[in-house]
């Protein structure tokens, strides 16, 4: 059966790996497929991973969500999880001085990799630590980043005007947790039911999000459960994005920007990426694994987008029904001397699982038999046995002109040479099948002659049936007279019956013969013929 590849693209978008976290980033989730098959085939998983370079001096933002999407939004630390709250209690204000638990790249800023950063109680945090204890802006009226009118290296996730000093939302809390061993570990700063600013907003409480920094990487996520309006302060304006220290370069997430459109609700669950896109890539390879640590394909890559890098893992074959795969990408850590020429030990990665279901059609099944022989002249009908499809061509080689319906299930045809056909089946969904059936064509030997004049002259004498045993091994001969009675037998005919029974010459007239023969290809054929002796 020939092969059918197909292309299965999944666009995987955040993970549950049976992988220890502690190993690795799990940067997506289980995105379950389901991909239609032909039997024994293979197809292509196309996957796609975060292409992270070695500076942080531009970023791409990509969606690692549907907006309106649940099942590939995880947050990574809930408001029942150890954390270490951010006491602000007063409105637009910064915090105290926090100490990273690991370098963090950011823009290229003067002082960047920090190590140190300050949380605003508007949503977002800054690493411009001369700001801490002290005011932080909370009007967008001056519009979307890159903008003078807001402060230096910030992370907007997200970015609007909250009240954490009120008491209408009882469970409010503003905390940051440190998950994972070095060098995978996250630092992630959490605001949970944040009331909205002014006394027609406060009861506005449901405003829940994360910021997550990725360790070794310099990537930056933002997660948003919900986001609340209020349309009477602020003109409801809120922000996800980052601005650099200098104030000159700033990135938004794609229609959460600050001078656009009104957005926001509950339930909204979902989540930004913000990877670096300047310097040489990280990336080192990406593999392909089954659930027990088989590596099974290393992926070729491709850029879609600056921050992103497609993976085609070829010839993958699921087992029956189902197959889990486990996609690694491996980078080198940012700040690491020789990140050129890492070994794998110091290599940092990211781990992404996908469930494949196969659903496989019915087979194809097409089969002309064995290969045959006839001798030339004569016709042959194909009768190829078929299922499973519902079209079908021939061809010859040689081009046989008696072939004139290429879409007979039963042609008939009449070669003139020895001739290969071969008949091409497949289904509605493209599912193929072929096979293939060679006609020996044999010249013509047996001539078998009506009558002879067994009298003696030299000419004639004897009952001709063949001219040559070129294309048979052996004839076997029977005459009956007119009476049915058996006159003549022979198991090896060799043109020497001279018209006698039991050593008498029979009288002259019609007798009637039936001939056997065995072609050189072993296949049986009868000859009935009428034999006239004058003499």
């Amino acid at each position: 059966m020939k092969k059918i590849f197909l292309i299965a693209i999944i666009i995987l978008t955040a993970t549950a790996s049976n992988l220890s976290a502690q190993s690795s980033f799990s940067f997506k989730c289980t995105k379950d497929t389901i991909v239609r098959l032909c039997p024994n085939d293979s197809f292509t998983l196309v996957a796609k991973v975060p292409n992270v370079k070695q500076f942080g001096a531009d970023y791409e933002v990509n969606p690692i969500s549907g907006a309106t999407s649940q099942d590939c939004f995880i947050q990574y630390a809930l408001t029942n999880t150890p954390g270490t709250p951010v006491t602000i209690a007063i409105d637009d204000r910064y915090s105290a001085i926090y100490t990273l638990p690991f370098k963090f790249p950011f823009y290229g800023d003067p002082a960047s990799p920090y190590d140190k950063l300050v949380v605003s109680t508007n949503g977002y945090l800054s690493f411009d630590v001369s700001t801490a204890g002290l005011f932080s802006h909370w009007s967008q009226t001056v519009g979307n980043v890159p903008n003078t009118g807001y402060d230096r290296s910030l992370i907007m996730g997200v970015f609007h005007d909250l009240d954490p000093s009120i008491t209408t939302s009882p469970t409010r809390q503003i905390k940051y947790d440190v998950v994972g061993t070095a060098p995978h570990r996250r630092f992630i700063l959490s605001y949970f039911k944040e009331p909205l600013f002014s006394t027609t907003c406060n009861n506005l409480i449901e405003n829940t999000h994360q910021i997550v920094l990725y360790e070794s990487l310099g990537i930056i996520e933002v997660f948003v459960n919900d986001v609340q309006q209020c349309a009477t302060w602020n003109q409801g304006r809120k922000m996800i994005g980052l601005q650099n220290f200098d104030k000159t370069k700033g990135i938004m997430a794609p229609g959460r920007t600050s001078a656009g459109p009104a957005w926001g609700n509950l339930g909204l669950n979902e989540s930004w990426r913000f990877v670096p896109t300047s310097g040489t890539s990280l990336l080192r390879k990406v593999e392909l694994f089954d659930v027990n640590g088989n590596l099974l394909s290393r992926g070729d890559t491709a850029s879609i987008t600056n921050g992103t890098l497609g993976v085609n893992f070829r010839n993958v074959h699921p087992a029956y029904d189902s197959g889990q795969y486990i996609i690694k990408s491996s980078y080198a850590p940012f700040d690491h001397p020789e990140f050129t020429s890492l070994d794998t030990a110091s290599l940092i990665h990211g781990i992404d699982t996908v469930f494949i279901t196969a659903r496989y059609e019915p087979p194809v099944v097409v089969d002309l038999g064995n290969d045959t022989s006839i001798v030339l002249g004569r016709d042959i009908q194909l009768t190829p046995i078929l299922t499973g499809g519902d079209s079908l061509t021939w061809s010859s080689e040689p081009l046989d002109i008696t072939l004139t319906d290429l879409h007979s299930t039963s042609p008939l045809v009449k070669p003139e040479v020895t001739t290969m056909y071969t008949l091409a089946y497949k289904s509605a969904f493209g599912c193929k099948n072929a096979d293939t059936l060679n006609v020996v064509v044999i010249p013509f030997c047996i001539k078998v002659r009506n009558a002879f004049s067994p009298n003696g002259d030299g000419i004639n004498d004897k009952w001709k049936v063949y001219d040559g045993r070129f294309c048979f091994e052996k004839a076997n001969v029977v005459v009956y007279n007119r009476y049915g009675t058996k006159v003549y037998e022979n198991s090896d005919y060799q043109n020497q019956w001279d018209g006698s029974y039991k050593g008498n010459p029979l009288p002259d007239g019609t007798y009637y013969a039936v001939i056997e023969y065995t072609l050189t290809t072993g296949k049986k054929t009868v000859i009935k013929s009428d034999v006239t002796i004058i003499r």
